[in-house]
C-alpha cells in the first residue's frame, strides 16, 4: 500500500519503542487508506449503479429505434468517457454497418465517410473476437496492436473499447469507443461496458420487435404493400394536409382486367405472383413519397401528393404500360399478358372530402373498365350520370 518513514539528523536517534509506535501509526494510516479506498469504490459502483438504473429507464420511454440508438450514444459517455463512439450492426452477410455515430466531425470524419462505412466482420479482429466470444475487448493502444486497422474514420483513434451487443444470445452489433489518448481504457471501461450494452440489447431488441409488430400490421403481407386500414389512415391524413395548404392531392384506384379468368385459368399460386408483380409495377413507377396499397383483391390505389391530375394521369399512363409489358420480361412468372385499368381523381378538381376523392376514383376506373379495359380515366361528373350506382365503400 505504502511506507511511512521518519529521518534524523542525528545519530542513533530512534529506538525500538519509535519503531513499535511508527508500526502502529502507519497500520492505522493503512486502516484509514483501505477504509477511504474501499468508501470510494463504493461510492463509485453505487454512481455506476445510479446511473445505469436510470439509463435503463431512459431507454425504456420509446420505442423509436432511432431515438433509442442515440440515447445508447449519450448515455454511455456518463459511464465510460469517449472522444467519438458508433454502434455497429451486424446484417445476415456477415457485413457491419455504422448505424449510429457521435463525435467523429470534430476529427474530420464526414458523415457521407459514416455513413458509406462497411467492415467484413470475418476480417476485423477486434469484431471478430467479440463475436466469437460475446466479451468485451480493449486495444489499450491501437499503434502498438498489429491487428488493429487504420481506417480514413479512425486516424484519430489511439485507445478502443468495444462491446457485444448481444439479445437472448443473439449477437445484433456492437457498441464501440474512441479516445485520443493512448492507453485510456482498460479491462475495467471494457467491464462496465458490457453492462450498458445489455441494457442497449434489451432496450433494441423491444423496439425492433414492436417495429415489426406494427410493420406486419400495417402490411399487405401478399405484394408488401400498404393494406387498406393503413392508406385510410393515410388518406384521411393527407386529405387534411392538403386543404390545409391548399395543395393538390390525387388518388389513383387501379384494377387488374380480367383477374379471374386468369386465376380460374392457372390457379390461385398463379394469382398471387401476378399481383405481386402488379405492386412491384406500381412501386418502381410512384415515387418514394407517395403511398402505394392494395385495397382488396385484385384492386389497387396509390396516393399522389403535391400532384395535379395532369400529373398523376401520366403517373397511372406509366403503371398501365409497364403492366401490359410485364408478361415480355425474360423470366416472368406470368403465365400470359395481364393489363389494368386505373381511375385518377384530384382534390380540390374533384372531391372535397376523403369519401368523395374515394369514390370520383373509383367511378373513373369503372369508366376505364366499361369504356376498353387497359387504359386510364380522369374523373368527370358526366362519368356518374352514365355509369350504374358503384361505389367503392360496397
Amino acid at each position: 500500500m505504502g511506507v511511512l518513514t521518519l529521518e534524523s539528523q542525528q545519530v542513533d536517534a530512534f529506538d525500538e519503542d519509535d519503531l513499535r509506535l511508527l508500526q502502529n501509526v502507519a497500520d492505522h494510516i493503512a486502516i484509514h487508506l483501505q477504509w477511504q479506498r474501499s468508501y470510494e469504490r463504493e461510492r463509485r459502483l453505487r454512481r455506476l449503479a445510479d446511473t445505469l438504473r436510470e439509463t435503463g429507464l431512459q431507454l425504456t420511454t420509446t420505442l423509436d429505434s432511432d431515438r433509442i440508438q442515440d440515447l445508447i450514444l449519450r448515455f454511455v459517455g456518463e459511464v465510460v468517457p469517449y472522444d467519438s463512439a458508433c454502434i455497429l450492426l451486424l446484417q445476415s452477410d456477415n457485413r457491419v454497418t455504422v448505424s449510429r455515430y457521435r463525435g467523429y466531425d470534430r476529427f474530420g470524419v464526414s458523415d457521407a465517410a459514416m455513413r458509406s462505412l462497411e467492415l467484413n466482420l470475418k476480417e476485423v479482429t477486434n469484431l471478430k473476437r467479440m463475436a466469437q466470444t460475446h466479451q468485451p475487448l480493449v486495444v489499450p493502444d491501437t499503434t502498438k496492436d498489429p491487428h488493429w486497422i487504420f481506417l480514413p474514420t479512425s486516424k484519430h483513434i489511439k485507445s478502443w473499447v468495444g462491446a457485444p451487443i448481444v439479445a437472448r444470445e443473439r449477437l445484433i452489433g456492437f457498441l464501440a469507443l474512441d479516445h485520443t489518448e493512448p492507453r485510456f481504457y482498460n479491462a475495467k471501461h471494457a467491464q462496465v461496458l458490457a453492462l450498458f450494452a445489455s441494457q442497449a440489447a434489451l432496450a433494441l431488441e423491444n423496439a425492433w420487435l414492436y417495429e415489426k409488430r406494427y410493420q406486419e400490421s400495417i402490411t399487405d403481407p401478399l405484394t408488401g404493400l400498404a393494406n387498406r386500414r393503413y392508406f385510410q389512415s393515410q388518406l384521411e391524413r393527407e386529405v387534411a394536409r392538403a386543404k390545409r395548404f391548399q395543395r393538390p392531392l390525387s388518388l389513383l384506384m387501379i384494377d387488374l382486367d380480367d383477374f379471374k379468368r386468369y386465376n380460374d385459368t392457372f390457379g390461385h399460386p398463379a394469382g398471387d405472383e401476378a399481383l405481386k408483380l402488379v405492386a412491384q409495377a406500381m412501386e418502381q413507377n410512384t415515387r418514394s413519397v407517395d403511398l402505394t396499397a392494395r385495397y382488396g383483391g385484385e384492386e389497387f390505389v396509390a396516393i399522389l401528393t403535391e400532384t395535379p391530375s395532369n400529373k398523376a394521369l401520366k403517373v397511372a399512363q406509366r403503371i398501365v404500360q409497364a403492366v401490359r409489358h410485364l408478361h415480355q420480361k425474360p423470366g416472368t412468372p406470368l403465365r400470359a399478358s395481364l393489363t389494368v385499368s386505373a381511375g385518377v381523381a384530384t382534390l380540390p378538381d374533384h372531391a372535397e372530402s376523403m369519401e368523395d376523392l374515394i369514390l370520383a376514383a373509383d367511378v373513373a376506373l369503372y369508366y376505364a373498365k366499361r369504356h376498353g379495359k387497359c387504359q386510364v380515366a380522369v374523373y368527370s361528373p358526366d362519368f356518374s350520370s352514365s355509369i350504374p350506382h358503384h361505389s367503392a365503400f360496397d
